[in-house]
C-alpha cells in the first residue's frame, strides 16, 4: 500500500481585506464631518451567474477634509446585513475594503444592495442568473470537487516517470451551507482506505473553499467527498510513463 500525506486548508468565501493606516490624534466621526467631506465609491457586479466564482463588492471610501475621521461601512445584500469595518482616515487620505460571495449563496434572482459610509449610501442592484433546472434552497448543502471528476465519468490517468515516483495531487472543494442558521458540521474525504474528517463552521448561507493533499503512489485510487448527504466519487489512475495503459 502506497504511503500518503496530507494537508488541509480551508477558507471563507467572504473575504474581507482593509488597508494598512495610520491614525493621527483628533479623530472625529463621521457624522461630525462637513457635508461634502467624505467620497464613497463603490465596485460591484451588475450580474453573474449561480455557477460562476466569487462575486465582490469593492468599497472605497476618500476623506476631502483636512480632519482625521472614523469611518464605519456596512453593507446590506441578501441575508447578508453588517457592519464590515471601521476605517480610519486622515485627512485627505482614501481606504478601501471589500466583501465577496458565492453567487449560489446569495441565491437566484434581483437582490438590491445597500453600502454605507457615514452618512454616505449608495445603493444598486445584483441580478444573480440561473439556469432553468436550477432549484435554490434553504436546508443541507452544496459540494463541488474541481478537477478530479470528470462528466464522463472516466478515470483519470497520471503518468509519472518512474514506477517508485508519487505524486501530490490536491483536491480542491467548495461546501455550502443552504441553512439561514450557523451550522457545524464535517467533511469526509476518502481515498483508498484512508478517510480525513475536516471540520468546518459554516455561518448562514456561507461557502468554503476546503482544500486537501494527498501523496499517491503508482496505483488505482477511488475517491469520494461527503458532506451531509452530498457526495462526489471519482477515480484516479498512476501508470509510469512506459507502462501498458490498457
Amino acid at each position: 500500500m502506497p504511503s500518503r500525506k496530507r494537508r488541509s486548508v480551508l477558507a471563507s468565501s467572504a473575504t474581507l481585506l482593509t488597508g494598512s493606516l495610520i491614525a493621527s490624534s483628533g479623530t472625529v466621526r463621521a457624522d461630525e464631518t462637513s457635508d461634502g467631506d467624505l467620497e464613497l465609491t463603490v465596485n460591484a457586479d451588475d450580474s453573474t451567474h449561480v455557477n460562476l466564482g466569487n462575486t465582490s463588492f469593492i468599497i472605497s471610501v476618500t476623506n476631502h477634509g483636512s480632519d482625521s475621521v472614523s469611518v464605519p461601512v456596512t453593507l446590506e445584500v441578501a441575508h447578508f446585513d453588517e457592519e464590515l469595518e471601521t476605517l480610519e482616515l486622515a485627512g485627505h487620505d482614501s481606504a478601501s475594503t471589500y466583501q465577496s460571495f458565492d453567487p449560489r449563496s446569495l441565491g437566484p434572482g434581483e437582490h438590491d444592495w445597500t453600502v454605507t459610509a457615514g452618512d454616505e449610501t449608495e445603493t444598486g442592484t445584483l441580478v444573480v442568473e440561473s439556469d432553468d433546472d436550477y432549484e435554490d434552497r434553504d436546508e443541507g448543502f452544496y459540494l463541488a470537487v474541481h478537477g478530479w471528476n470528470p462528466d464522463d465519468g472516466e478515470e483519470v490517468v497520471v503518468h509519472v516517470e518512474d514506477a517508485h515516483d508519487t505524486i501530490n495531487p490536491g483536491f480542491d472543494m467548495t461546501a455550502l451551507n443552504y441553512r439561514y442558521d450557523a451550522v457545524e458540521t464535517e467533511l469526509t474525504f476518502e481515498i483508498d482506505d484512508e478517510t480525513e474528517e475536516i471540520p468546518l463552521k459554516f455561518d448562514p448561507r456561507e461557502s468554503k473553499y476546503v482544500f486537501t493533499e494527498e501523496e499517491l503512489g503508482v496505483g488505482r485510487y477511488e475517491w469520494t467527498a461527503t458532506l451531509g448527504e452530498e457526495t462526489e466519487t471519482g477515480r484516479i489512475r498512476i501508470v509510469p510513463e512506459d507502462a501498458d495503459e490498457c
